[in-house]
């Protein structure tokens, strides 16, 4: 079940980098590592600023970065 929801959610990956309009790879790498490093920063926010952190409030962070 696991594997083919990851394999689910690869293949969107590949089909969102596929429609980038960058003129280089470096233009895509960019725009992927901004997007994933607020994700980061907000779970280590979140760990850091709280004491009542768990998966829930990971979760509710990320859908709103």
């Amino acid at each position: 079940m696991m594997a083919s929801l990851a394999s689910a959610l690869m293949i969107v990956g590949a089909i969102i980098i596929v429609d980038i309009k960058t003129t280089t790879l470096q233009d895509a790498a960019n725009i992927l590592t901004s997007l994933l490093g607020g994700g980061i920063l907000a779970i280590y926010m979140v760990g850091f600023f709280t004491k009542l952190g768990d998966w829930r409030a990971v979760l509710i962070d990320l859908a709103f970065t």
